[in-house]
């Protein structure tokens, strides 16, 4: 039981600190949004490469593949670099 009130109690101080610095911070607000938006982006290419796998047969993009196929140009290491660092602050937000 100690244990346990000790990791709810943790886990309620680290809830109210990323609550403060959201509400204090705004660009982390927009770090924020643009995280989620960053991890939509990532499901809709791994969505589309199901549908397209299932409809003409192609080859299945994987969550490596993706991000293979991006560093493979400056402007794509980048980009995923961003993307990179979005996921970061979108896990941090919600662990």
């Amino acid at each position: 039981m100690v244990r346990r009130k000790k990791k709810k109690e943790i886990e309620i101080e680290y809830k109210t600190a990323l609550e403060k610095f959201y509400d204090r911070h705004v660009w982390y607000r927009h770090l924020v949004f643009l995280s989620r938006i960053a991890r939509m982006v990532l499901y809709l290419l791994l969505g589309f490469s199901i549908v397209l796998l299932v409809t003409n047969g192609g080859r299945l993009k994987t969550f490596e593949a993706i991000v293979y196929d991006l560093v493979t140009t400056p402007i794509g290491k980048i980009i995923a670099l961003f993307f990179g660092i979005l996921l970061i602050i979108y896990g941090i937000e919600k662990p």
